[in-house]
């Protein structure tokens, strides 16, 4: 897994739309223009992706590699590290969220 694998997976859900909007390096992806993935691009592999915050407490209990929002306000999660699907399972689960609710 690496960020262009991550960036591809992203951008090719329905509505989305890339930015940097914070530096080079912090690439947000948004639908219905509400962030729901920011990929750091230059440092080691880690993601952070809004989540509901029942589900976000479920993932960091299962997972060692998922963390508290690293610079962000929760229930934002960190993954580091991450297998193909637990980063694709949760920028899955907020973009449909906030597609269905906006």
């Amino acid at each position: 897994m690496n960020s262009e694998e991550i960036r591809n997976y992203c951008i090719a859900k329905k509505h989305t739309t890339e930015s940097f909007p914070f530096d080079e390096y912090s690439l947000v992806f948004k639908v219905a223009g509400k962030m729901f993935a920011l990929l750091d691009i230059e440092a080691e592999l880690r993601m952070n992706l809004k989540c509901d915050p029942e589900y976000a407490l479920q993932l960091r209990e299962k997972y060692a590699s998922i963390q508290p929002g690293y610079h962000m306000k929760p229930p934002c999660l960190t993954i580091k590290h991450t297998s193909p699907s637990r980063s694709f399972g949760g920028a899955r689960h907020e973009h449909d969220y906030l597609e269905y609710y906006s």
